[in-house]
């Protein structure tokens, strides 16, 4: 079996867009539509990868819960102070909406 990665994002699209990318590059990929959500799947499956939408001191709640986790921010450009806090809080990248397959490939490689 791939790698498992967790897609965190509150809209639907975002997530259906990221999930093909990655199930089309052999990942397991679960999803959750809020960070509490998020959290909880964490706790139970470990995944090796947490693509995590720019909120507000998510990065921080996933780093929290495991120091070890592997964390990469998503969002749009229009959110760069976000998406700085994301690494600031110790996320290892991050990929820019609208996804492109060979960026968000490209960024789960560097990170992994």
């Amino acid at each position: 079996m791939g790698k498992r990665i967790l897609i965190v994002d509150g809209a639907l699209y975002n997530r259906l867009i990221l999930r093909d990318i990655l199930v089309s590059h052999g990942y397991s990929v679960g999803e959750a539509s809020t960070n509490e959500q998020g959290l909880e799947m964490y706790r139970h499956s470990r995944p090796d990868l947490v693509a995590l939408e720019a909120t507000t001191g998510a990065a921080r709640d996933f780093r929290t819960l495991d120091p070890t986790s592997m964390i990469l921010m998503c969002g749009s450009r229009g959110q760069r102070r976000l998406m700085t806090q994301g690494m600031t809080d110790g996320a290892e990248g991050i990929v820019f909406r609208p996804y492109s397959e060979r960026q968000v490939v490209r960024a789960i490689r560097r990170v992994m």
